[in-house]
């Protein structure tokens, strides 16, 4: 399964993060997610981060 990401409808909320852990280490682990939120500034732009180090990235 892939979680399809759209950069310029994110709002920071983070619900891709916890989405993302759940589904590949079975618990809530944000720190593991293979997807991070990056503000640009304090109020945003946010934009997603995806890792790409896996082959099934």
């Amino acid at each position: 399964m892939h979680l399809e990401v759209h950069a310029e409808e994110c709002t920071g909320c983070r619900v891709c993060e916890n989405f993302c852990s759940f589904h590949h280490e079975g618990a809530i682990w944000p720190a593991r997610a293979r997807i991070t939120i990056v503000a640009l500034d304090d109020d945003g732009p946010f934009v997603p981060a995806v890792c790409r180090q896996c082959d099934d990235a």
